[in-house]
């Protein structure tokens, strides 16, 4: 796990865990800094969706031979194998195009939310595992019930890439995922 970063976080009110090699230098003391870069460009996402993000992610439609992606960051000669190619970028991009701005996310104010991640995170890290679903079945609400209450909705973003990426480069994951 140490060449991969993990970030779990409930969106409704983003609450951020990232594991120990998640951080931009590998150190715990830059999870806070890292998990505040990530919830400002979500914030910017949210209020310019035409803007900054989705210049990225046409420049991004350049790096794609076939379904494989050779990120400019890791000389271009790196492939990430993904399942849809550009298009899945594409289709991003229609999206943020049509997205009406929303409001800006506020700072994270629930350590409830934060431990629920942190317990999927540690779940998922111990088994070497990806998805939603917990070692003892448990899902997102389940999580986030152990240590609050929520009220319409919940759920959890899911990320895995390589240390040292940029909050904007997680959120253009994300986005595109």
């Amino acid at each position: 796990r140490n060449a991969m970063s993990s970030i779990a976080m409930p969106m409704e009110s983003m609450s951020i865990a990232i594991s120990p090699g998640g951080a931009q230098d590998g150190g715990v003391a830059d999870h806070g800094v890292l998990e505040a870069a990530i919830i400002d460009a979500l914030a910017s996402a949210r209020t310019d969706p035409r803007g900054d993000l989705c210049k990225s992610l046409a420049l991004r439609t350049a790096h794609f031979k076939g379904k494989e992606y050779y990120p400019p960051e890791r000389g271009g000669k790196v492939a990430v194998a993904t399942k849809e190619g550009n298009l899945a970028v594409k289709d991003a991009m229609a999206f943020l195009a049509k997205q009406p701005p929303l409001p800006p996310l506020n700072e994270p104010v629930s350590a409830g939310l934060k431990l629920s991640a942190e317990d999927h995170l540690i779940d998922r890290g111990v088994l070497g595992m990806v998805g939603h679903t917990g070692a003892d079945g448990s899902s997102s609400a389940d999580r986030q019930s152990r240590y609050g209450t929520w009220t319409t909705k919940c759920g959890e973003c899911l990320w895995f890439g390589r240390v040292g990426a940029s909050a904007e480069t997680i959120v253009a994951d994300l986005i595109i995922d």
